[in-house]
């Protein structure tokens, strides 16, 4: 949904289709087109990406989905990543259109829109990392740990990771590692 390139099926979708989320509870496609477009590409965000790791049809009437958003915010010189996981609910009428969108995002224990806790987990995220940013100065172009995606971020700071395969190097006993 976040690649530039591609454009969401708007006629799945009811007119009057009610989105939540912690931040925001609005009701009608075109807030929920805009919404999309804002979080995509615009003045504030770019580089959005979601990936979506597991989608269950419950019944005739409700999908649920779990999945990573990851943005950067434009606005601020060190350019924030945001990273959110969570859950969303899409609620279907008998025609099968989506009439709610209900997001949840994993980190919070308040996911009433329009949530303080919310607001404060979204501003965290935009303040700079001064110790990752010191890290980085001493650490020169070397990478920072192997990459991964974040399936699921606590409010706690714990996140559960899903790493690519890795290689391991094994050495016998009081054996030193000789790359050649």
């Amino acid at each position: 949904m976040f690649d530039l390139s591609y454009e969401p099926k708007w006629d799945l979708y009811a007119e009057d289709v009610l989105f939540t989320d912690p931040l925001n509870k609005f009701t009608g496609i075109q807030k929920y087109k805009d919404n999309i477009k804002m979080l995509k590409d615009s003045p504030l965000f770019t580089a959005g990406k979601m990936d979506l790791h597991d989608v269950k049809v419950v019944d005739d009437t409700r999908v649920d989905t779990r999945w990573t958003l990851q943005m950067t915010f434009k606005p601020f010189p060190w350019r924030p990543r945001l990273l959110f996981t969570g859950t969303t609910k899409y609620i279907m009428n008998e025609d099968g259109l989506v009439v709610k969108h209900l997001d949840e995002w994993d980190s919070l224990s308040n996911n009433q829109p329009v949530s303080f806790e919310a607001v404060l987990e979204l501003v965290s995220q935009m303040l700079p990392d001064i110790a990752g940013l010191g890290a980085r100065a001493l650490r020169g172009n070397a990478p920072d740990v192997a990459p991964y995606t974040v399936l699921r971020k606590f409010g706690d700071g714990i996140e559960v990771r899903r790493y690519g395969p890795q290689r391991q190097v094994v050495t016998a006993a009081r054996q030193g590692y000789d790359k050649d």
